[in-house]
């Protein structure tokens, strides 16, 4: 089962960019680092959404599928309007595509959950200092 997710921030620094993904329904967030080749003109996920337009095909939506060690995997789904298609792509590709299409981003609950943080109210309060005597987090 897949997860629905936000893309709440992206750090992009100089050879990587830290994405961070939210599920409101899981109260989960999942941060991702993608290592980035700042190099690269055009990029690809510029060339794949020029190819996907030619052949009058769009993105629907990002699947963050599998996770092996620090390295993810994702499916791009595209629809010609008849199907819809999970291709592989590499996780930068998919997140670039994500950025240009404003297409949704979902991961595999198990990731999710696996790697991710439960976000809670202490964990907030903790995370701006709030103490016991500090004004309450509604």
């Amino acid at each position: 089962m897949y997860v629905k997710t936000e893309n709440l921030s992206t750090i992009k620094q100089n050879n990587i960019n830290t994405y961070y993904f939210y599920s409101r329904n899981e109260k989960m967030l999942l941060p991702l680092d993608v290592p980035c080749d700042i190099s690269a003109e055009p990029t690809s996920a510029d060339s794949i959404r020029r190819l996907l337009a030619l052949f009058n095909t769009k993105v629907t939506l990002i699947k963050i599928y599998k996770e092996q060690g620090a390295k993810y995997y994702s499916y791009l789904n595209v629809s010609n309007g008849k199907a819809y298609y999970d291709v592989n792509i590499c996780l930068k590709d998919a997140l670039d595509l994500s950025d240009i299409t404003k297409c949704p981003v979902y991961v595999k609950k198990d990731i999710l959950y696996t790697s991710g943080i439960r976000v809670t109210k202490q964990l907030i309060a903790d995370a701006l200092g709030y103490t016991a005597n500090s004004q309450a987090i509604n």
